[in-house]
């Protein structure tokens, strides 16, 4: 039921958030971080009902949790390099998905 549910959910954040923490640990690795990417775009291939440009709903939120965290030290450069960090995570998971 809706216990059930709320887990799974639970569950699934807490891969995302691994998986987030690390590509973003491999950016001084491009290849590495592009494969992690690629391979859990691909991985959602499997998802019943999921389509690419659902990797994009999590950009936002993942902005926001970057600002909340970082409080203080998110200055607007911060914001700019975190941007463009998160649209080419998504380009990478969309790329991932369609095969690339």
């Amino acid at each position: 039921g809706e216990l059930q549910e709320c887990e799974e959910f639970r569950q699934h954040a807490e891969q995302v958030m691994e998986r987030i923490d690390n590509a973003l640990f491999s950016m001084e690795d491009p290849d590495t971080m592009k494969s992690i990417l690629l391979e859990t775009g691909a991985y959602h291939r499997r998802v019943v009902g999921f389509r690419p440009e659902m990797f994009q709903f999590a950009e936002e939120p993942l902005l926001n949790a970057l600002r909340c965290t970082l409080d203080e030290r998110y200055t607007p450069q911060m914001e700019v390099i975190y941007s463009v960090i998160v649209q080419f995570m998504t380009q990478t998971l969309i790329e991932g998905y369609n095969g690339g």
